[in-house]
């Protein structure tokens, strides 16, 4: 079929049909060998052992203890929240591919304090706007359940580019003139 933009937007219907096609893409062997030179450059550890690190700006107001806290606050949730040395590669790689992240935040009894996150599949989880902020997003399972998140308990990333509305992430497609 002819590949036009309205075509690409048919082929892509809906959601979970798009992603299917991303993953599926995604195991050719031309492009998996892409994505994975992309997560491995993407992925990697500096001179010291660190894949991130936590910079304030000089001309901050900040006062240095201030800055211990939010650096050692960074370090928890890299290294002991989202265990980035071990997960890293694959959070990356399922963002690169399907166009969007989603982390469930997991509390300790008291719903006090982070200990961990959880993936959860993009294919059945749509943020939910109202007035341009994401208040709640919902999960629907293959059995059509609902399930409600508050906007504070899930992380979510995207790339950032939409198609018709902000429900419908893109991956970005770049061509050369």
């Amino acid at each position: 079929f002819p590949v036009t933009i309205p075509g690409l937007y048919e082929f892509f219907s809906d959601k979970r049909t798009r992603i299917s096609k991303y993953r599926e893409m995604a195991m050719y062997p031309e492009i998996g060998n892409a994505l994975d030179m992309i997560c491995d450059e993407a992925v990697c550890e500096d001179s010291n052992g660190r894949m991130f690190n936590f910079e304030v700006h000089k001309k901050s107001d900040l006062k240095k203890s201030d800055v211990r806290k939010l650096n050692a606050e960074f370090d928890y949730i890299i290294n002991d929240i989202l265990n980035f040395q071990n997960t890293g590669w694959e959070l990356f790689n399922k963002w690169v591919v399907d166009g969007e992240l989603y982390l469930e935040v997991l509390l300790d009894d008291r719903k006090t304090t982070v200990v961990g996150v959880k993936p959860l599949s993009s294919i059945n989880m749509t943020p939910v706007f109202e007035n341009g902020i994401i208040t709640k997003y919902i999960q629907v399972s293959d059995d059509n359940k609902t399930i409600e998140f508050p906007a504070s308990r899930i992380i979510y990333v995207s790339y950032g580019k939409y198609g018709r509305n902000k429900q419908d992430v893109r991956v970005s497609i770049v061509t050369g003139k």
